[in-house]
């Protein structure tokens, strides 16, 4: 990925230091990046690729996208298809709550998109919920 490679300072000053999650991978679900908010929110699993992820965390990362990561992306060159969900993962005995938003994104001048996930933690906020719906 020529031109992806070009951004990869770009993104390792940017992505790096903020506080969510975030995942890239190519089209056939191989990790491209991950910041260490990603890490962090997952328990430190060590994973490269999208199966080794979800054996870790659960978190299927071809489903949580509105179109299967093996399907024809020629046809989706130009689209971004967005998919926002909840997942509750347990990882080192820690239960925590994510808000997931995934995108597809097309990569100027590369014949396949890349997917982008964006993790937030709300575990906080689900708690509070929990505690104000007892009452």
């Amino acid at each position: 990925m020529n031109a992806l490679e070009q951004f990869t300072p770009l993104m390792d000053a940017v992505i790096s230091h903020i506080h969510d999650g975030v995942i890239l991978t190519d089209y056939k679900g191989k990790i491209l990046f991950h910041n260490p908010a990603a890490d962090e929110l997952m328990g430190f699993p060590k994973f490269y690729s999208a199966g080794a992820f979800q054996e870790s965390t659960g978190i299927d990362l071809h489903k949580s996208l509105t179109k299967p990561a093996n399907t024809d992306m020629s046809a989706q060159r130009t689209m971004v298809n967005k998919h926002r969900f909840e997942q509750r993962i347990t990882r080192n005995g820690k239960t925590r709550f994510l808000e997931v938003n995934s995108s597809t994104v097309p990569i100027p001048g590369e014949p396949t998109p890349i997917h982008l996930m964006v993790m937030s933690d709300i575990t906080d906020k689900r708690r509070l919920q929990a505690v104000l719906n007892d009452n």
